[in-house]
């Protein structure tokens, strides 16, 4: 283990990092002649692992406040005059923004950037924003996920950043649109949708955004630079598009619609982190995942399938709260999925019977979601919340206690009414 307070070191160590980050980006000429990148694509070296030891190895060398940021600004100043310059191909481009990715993921505030070569403005308006509108995918990709980056480290997202990441999550191709998904979806966890919506000058009052019920329908297909939708609703109708399903490659296992999946799992496994993100949508959420989980055209999605079935084994059991969402859904899974309701649309005997078959085990699988026990800690919670609040009575009878409403007889009466209707 080298000793970095020895000034020796340090100065042989900055050497050897320096170099590391201006190692050109290697690639591989293909039959046509055509320039491909190796790795990644994306991170330092096209390895994450690679990327993630250069980062750890410059932290340590450079462990003075402040010091990181401002070797990672002076390569970046560096490696980008070729690119300003327009003197340099694509690969130069992805080296140089591996490098302000490397940075963007380190840098725990823009405070220790401001002063240096290169500003947090200029590095957005200058750099990360052209690249993410350069003609090449892969620098694009690279330069979509930096500003994703970039937005996590703003207090409050610009305006420029989510446009940018809202076009390429919309017009983008498939690769293009999985990684401003991401960003979306960062963004909404980490600002909170309604801040995500202000850059985009869409205000609402708490207490709508707090009572919203429903999404807004949104064809993204039909979109056009008119674009005042608001982020949940823009996401949720990413669900809709089978077409970033038919267009991704089934090997990397990954599209818009199982990256929004499982943001989504991810929001309900945890709603209570996202204070911001109204619960009265949480029904809705949960539908489209149980849909996409028995969904024929996402059986492909393996990783998707897999965090799925993690998400409802222990969703349905760390609170009775999640129990009263997952009978709120029953319904609307129903109408979705069984043949000739809502736009289910009926096909060949065949087929009927397929999506017939698909509902029941919908049915039945929520139906053991609402029977499975819940876990010690929430039933011993539950069971001291009941006694220390008895339910209010009124002419002689008594308001449904959560327990009705979160049980079997509460989903009883809702399909009660349903088949009413």
């Amino acid at each position: 283990m080298l000793d970095f307070s020895d000034a020796t070191n340090r100065k042989v160590s900055s050497g050897f990092v320096q170099e590391l980050l201006r190692k050109p980006t290697e690639y591989e000429v293909d039959e046509d002649g055509n320039k491909v990148v190796m790795g990644d694509g994306i991170n330092l070296g096209g390895d994450r692992e690679w990327a993630d030891a250069v980062s750890g190895l410059a932290r340590k060398v450079h462990a003075a406040t402040g010091e990181f940021e401002e070797v990672l600004l002076g390569v970046v100043e560096e490696l980008v005059q070729p690119c300003r310059e327009r003197t340099t191909d694509f690969l130069h481009w992805m080296h140089y923004l591996s490098v302000i990715g490397l940075l963007l993921e380190n840098a725990k505030s823009f405070r220790w950037m401001q002063g240096k070569s290169i500003e947090p403005d200029e590095l957005l308006q200058s750099l990360l924003l052209p690249g993410a509108k350069h003609v090449h995918l892969d620098v694009q990709g690279v330069a979509t996920r930096c500003l994703g980056l970039f937005g996590l480290l703003e207090r409050k997202p610009s305006v420029e950043l989510v446009k940018q990441l809202r076009f390429c999550f919309i017009k983008g191709p498939s690769s293009i649109s999985i990684v401003a998904c991401k960003a979306l979806i960062d963004f909404g966890m980490w600002h909170g949708p309604q801040e995500v919506d202000r850059a985009m000058g869409l205000e609402l009052s708490s207490l709508l955004h707090e009572n919203k019920m429903t999404f807004s329908p949104v064809n993204l297909c039909d979109m056009n630079e008119d674009w005042n939708v608001e982020l949940l609703d823009l996401l949720y109708a990413g669900l809709n598009v089978n077409d970033w399903i038919k267009s991704v490659d089934m090997d990397e296992n990954e599209s818009v619609q199982a990256i929004l999946g499982e943001g989504f799992a991810k929001i309900l496994l945890l709603s209570e982190n996202y204070p911001s993100i109204p619960a009265s949508l949480h029904p809705s959420f949960l539908s489209k995942l149980i849909i996409l989980y028995f969904s024929n055209e996402t059986k492909e999605l393996q990783r998707l399938k897999q965090c799925l079935s993690v998400f409802f084994e222990h969703y349905r059991s760390l609170s009775a709260d999640h129990k009263k969402c997952i009978s709120k859904s029953f319904m609307p899974v129903m109408r979705s999925m069984w043949p000739g309701i809502n736009t289910s649309a009926g096909g060949s005997p065949f087929l009927v019977s397929n999506m017939r078959k698909l509902a029941v085990q919908a049915s039945r699988f929520m139906m053991q979601m609402m029977q499975a026990p819940l876990y010690a800690k929430e039933t011993k919670k539950q069971n001291e919340n009941q006694n220390n609040e008895l339910p209010e009575v009124l002419d002689g009878f008594s308001e449904p206690s959560l327990d009705f409403e979160c049980g079997e007889e509460g989903l009883a009466i809702r399909i009660a009414a349903e088949v009413r209707v």
